[in-house]
């Protein structure tokens, strides 16, 4: 049997992921899914499906910041073969995945085929996560929750603006030292001169944390909601946590609505304002000064777009096409 199985990793010419999205993501959701790949030969592939998941493992890497790189594996459950499609079942339950499904790393996996012996490792790819959305009959579709929250009412993670990494913890100091793109006292992207006005899909967190159409909205997106002929905003509370209920007033869509909680922000180290006030980014810049993006403010009298420094933790409602 281990000379069957090192001759038929030997055979194996080429593994490709069957990618989710044209950014070459794949999306992976709670408690269990499945990665498709080509293996070439597919004689090969059939072969491997035969042999079971015991030779087979999906291995994922984390880039975090100031914690340099971890790998760590995502359980498989089982593999299948048909129609030329390498099937692999994964048990995304795992505590190794906990992170990334809070919204707080990003990851990209492999498929590696290994004996003990020899190997054979496929391409990285980067998974993304499911957002459940509401069609509120505008340009784009707004998610239900904040980014790293897992309900409407909940508060999430907090974002520098063009930062990716989570700053809700209170003892990262945010100032223009931390703030990304600042090097002795200058700024090296989205400046004045380099024509760049909203985020790189790099520097777009909820771009990073879901792929595909999934953005930062633009300051004209935040625009068109808070345009009350579209929609209409009443302060309240949801499960004991006030913000705003923003509900369609397009045809077709007025029983759809979201909730934005007023989630504060994060200014020096502290979480200020939380339950009074929302800030929530947009991916433009202030094109008067670097120095500033705008977002969108709310409080319990009105709401409106505004700019603030970029250094500023605020939160982030994605959007998608």
């Amino acid at each position: 049997m281990d000379a069957d199985l090192a001759q038929l990793i030997s055979r194996i010419q080429s593994i490709s992921v069957i990618p989710t999205y044209s950014d070459g993501s794949v999306e992976v959701v709670r408690p269990q899914c499945s990665i498709n790949f080509m293996i070439y030969p597919l004689s090969a592939a059939d072969s491997l499906a035969a042999a079971g998941a015991d030779v087979v493992s999906l291995k994922a890497v984390s880039t975090i910041t100031k914690s340099g790189v971890a790998l760590v594996d995502i359980p498989v459950t089982g593999t299948s073969y048909a129609d030329g499609v390498f099937t692999v079942m994964v048990n995304s339950s795992a505590e190794s995945l906990d992170d990334f499904f809070a919204g707080s790393i990003s990851m990209s996996a492999a498929l590696v085929i290994d004996d003990g012996k020899n190997s054979r490792t496929g391409e990285f790819f980067p998974l993304s996560l499911k957002a459940d959305y509401v069609d509120l009959g505008l340009s784009v579709k707004w998610a239900s929750s904040n980014l790293g929250a897992s309900a409407p009412e909940e508060y999430g993670a907090y974002f520098q603006w063009a930062g990716t990494v989570d700053v809700a913890d209170t003892s990262i100091d945010l100032d223009y030292a931390s703030s990304p793109y600042y090097t002795s006292s200058t700024w090296t992207k989205y400046t004045t001169t380099d024509g760049k006005t909203v985020l790189d899909p790099e520097d777009d967190a909820a771009y990073v944390r879901f792929g595909g159409s999934w953005h930062i909205p633009t300051d004209a997106e935040w625009s068109e909601l808070m345009n009350t002929s579209n929609c209409s905003w009443t302060w309240t509370t949801q499960n004991g946590v006030d913000g705003y209920k923003i509900k369609s007033l397009k045809a077709g869509y007025t029983d759809n609505y979201i909730f934005l909680p007023a989630a504060g922000i994060r200014s020096g180290k502290n979480l200020e304002m939380a339950g009074s006030t929302g800030y929530y980014w947009s991916s433009s810049l202030n094109t008067s000064t670097p120095d500033g993006s705008m977002y969108a403010y709310l409080n319990s009298n009105n709401f409106f777009s505004i700019n603030h420094y970029r250094y500023f933790g605020h939160s982030v409602r994605p959007v998608s096409k």
